[in-house]
C-alpha cells in the first residue's frame, strides 16, 4: 500500500511540475500584453506648426531614418552647436561602448544634418541636442523572433526552473522516506 501511495505521490508531483511550467510561461506574457496596451505616452512639447522645440532659438522641423542614416532638419534663430548621438551603438555587444556622435557649429537658418546610425532589429535611435534642450528620436524595433527563447520547449525559463525545483523536492522526499522506512538504517554498499 505504501508503494502505491508513493508512486501516486511521485506521478502527481511530476504532473504538477509540468503544469506549473506551462502556466508560468503563459501567464507573464499575457500580463505583459495587457500592460503594454494600457501604457500611454505624452506628446513632446512642440511649437504651433508641429516642430519640436529644442530651445527658444532652435527647433527640429523634420527627421527621418533611412538606409542606416538619420536625416534631421534643424531651424536656428541664432548660431548654435548641434550634436547628434547614436543611441543604438553597442546595444548588441558586451562591455562599455562610447556612442558615436557628430557636432555641427551652425549659423542662423535651416540646416539638414545627416549621420550614419546603427540599427537593432530594424530600430534606430539618436539624441539631438543643443544649448537648452535635447530630444531622443527613434523608430520602432521589429518584434523578437518566436524562436528566441531556447527554453520554450520546457515552458520557458520559469517552467524549466519550476520543473528542476520540483524534481529536487521529490528526490529529497524520496530520500527522507527511504531513510525513515529502513528497519536497520542505511546499509553501506
Amino acid at each position: 500500500m505504501r508503494r502505491i501511495l508513493s508512486a501516486l505521490l511521485l506521478v502527481t508531483a511530476v504532473a504538477l511540475a509540468m503544469g506549473m511550467g506551462t502556466w508560468a510561461a503563459v501567464e507573464p506574457v499575457a500580463a505583459q500584453e495587457n500592460q503594454s496596451s494600457n501604457q500611454t505616452t505624452a506628446a513632446p512639447p512642440s511649437t504651433p506648426n508641429g516642430t519640436l522645440a529644442l530651445s527658444d532659438a532652435a527647433r527640429i522641423t523634420d527627421w527621418e531614418f533611412q538606409n542606416d542614416t538619420v536625416h534631421v532638419t534643424v531651424e536656428l534663430e541664432i548660431s548654435r552647436t548641434v550634436v547628434i548621438t547614436d543611441g543604438m551603438a553597442g546595444v548588441n555587444t558586451t562591455g562599455a561602448t562610447r556612442p558615436p556622435s557628430q557636432s555641427w557649429d551652425l549659423s542662423r537658418g535651416t540646416h539638414e544634418l545627416t549621420m550614419p546610425v546603427e540599427h537593432v532589429r530594424g530600430g534606430s535611435s539618436v539624441t539631438v541636442a543643443t544649448a537648452g534642450g535635447s530630444y531622443r528620436l527613434s523608430n520602432a524595433m521589429d518584434p523578437p523572433d518566436d524562436e528566441a527563447n531556447p527554453f520554450e520547449t520546457f515552458g520557458g525559463e520559469s517552467g524549466l526552473f519550476w520543473g528542476v525545483g520540483m524534481t529536487v523536492i521529490v528526490a529529497a522526499l524520496a530520500a527522507w522516506y527511504t531513510i525513515r522506512t529502513e528497519a536497520s538504517g542505511v546499509v553501506e554498499a
